[in-house]
């Protein structure tokens, strides 16, 4: 446990950054309630939401059938989510609310499944989410409604060629949200989760683009398509033009000159890098993804980096069109080449260590 000359020796140290204002607060006691308790808390407010909106359908089955009492009614349960999140802080009353929330969310899309072919009723969506994002104060809720609201302006953009750089489009916003963390710390109950759930967007959006032209109308039900598919080359040239800047970023967030042995020596290995990820597509966002994590200590985030990196090159692995023997060669000189691109930067480093 802290002291009272360490607390206050830290409260100064954040006054003087600017990151807390005023006087010092007291000490608060926080009662820590073991995970089991929080878990058996969670299901029993799932049952209880559960077992309450049976007992409203059972009453109101005929009325629900109509979609404008439907969607009235998906408003007044995400409005009474709202307002069991604003109220309550526990378990129960968390899973609760999302109980309640998602039905409404499921009432809303049944009342408006006759226009979802329209793309301003997606955009719509997509705001309205957007909104829910903002302002209720849940982290998994939060989660799932940026996560909706990203798809839903993907699905907008259906019949648009910029549905091929869509990948890369979502790829930028998650570099401008993990690499400017800091700004949003203070903040991180409202941007964490959103920066999350645009990750996970980009890396299943990216699986399902390098797949082609048909896995894409599949996951789209046989909507029409745009058939720009002349960008898609483009998309994967501009997620390596992300990676190299990510590099270029984190080299000047810890004060290593880009023009020095050690900044040239780490742009070189990302564009190569960048090169081999235009064949064996997405290891551009798994790299990008490991550096975000590595650099923040963001164990969450570099385990998706490593899980989208093996996940691609298996892929690239599976789908090449050549024979074992020839799949072993290729595997041994990318271990070659990744080995000694480590020697070198391990000589370059101890060289910039030596003359230091």
């Amino acid at each position: 446990m802290n002291s009272p000359q360490s607390d206050n020796q830290l409260w100064q140290k954040l006054y003087d950054a600017g990151i807390v204002t005023g006087e010092m607060p007291n000490a608060v006691d926080i009662e820590v309630i073991p995970w089991y308790v929080r878990v058996l808390q969670g299901f029993t407010g799932q049952f209880a939401a559960v077992f309450l909106l049976l007992f409203v359908f059972s009453l109101f089955k005929d009325f629900i059938k109509q979609e404008e009492v439907a969607f009235v009614l998906g408003l007044l349960l995400i409005g009474a989510a709202y307002a069991v999140f604003r109220q309550l802080s526990t378990a129960f009353a968390g899973q609760f609310g999302l109980m309640l929330s998602f039905t409404g969310h499921a009432l809303c899309l049944f009342a408006l499944h006759r226009s979802l072919n329209d793309a301003s009723t997606w955009l719509v969506i997509a705001m309205i989410e957007a909104l829910l994002v903002w302002f209720i104060p849940h982290f998994l809720h939060r989660f799932f409604s940026c996560y909706a609201a990203v798809s839903a302006l993907v699905i907008a953009s259906i019949k648009l060629p910029i549905l091929w750089l869509m990948p890369s489009m979502t790829m930028l916003v998650v570099m401008a949200l993990w690499l400017h963390e800091a700004q949003w710390l203070t903040n991180s109950a409202r941007f964490r989760p959103i920066a999350y759930a645009v990750t996970f967007v980009a890396i299943q959006m990216h699986s399902t683009f390098s797949l082609g032209y048909a896995a894409v109308f599949q996951a789209a039900e046989g909507r029409e398509l745009s058939a720009q598919t002349w960008l898609i080359p483009i998309n994967e040239v501009l997620l390596g033009a992300m990676l190299v800047l990510t590099i270029v970023k984190l080299l000047a967030r810890y004060q290593v000159a880009a023009v020095s042995k050690q900044g040239l020596a780490a742009i070189f290995a990302g564009a190569i890098l960048a090169l081999i990820s235009l064949k064996a597509t997405g290891l551009a966002i798994a790299w990008i993804l490991i550096l975000l994590g590595f650099s923040a200590g963001n164990r969450v985030l570099l385990g998706l980096g490593f899980f989208a990196f093996w996940s691609y090159l298996g892929r690239y692995y599976y789908f090449l069109n050549i024979s074992l023997l020839d799949k072993s060669y290729v595997l041994i000189g990318t271990g070659v080449l990744m080995l000694l691109m480590r020697q070198a930067l391990k000589h370059l480093r101890m060289e910039d260590t030596h003359h230091a």
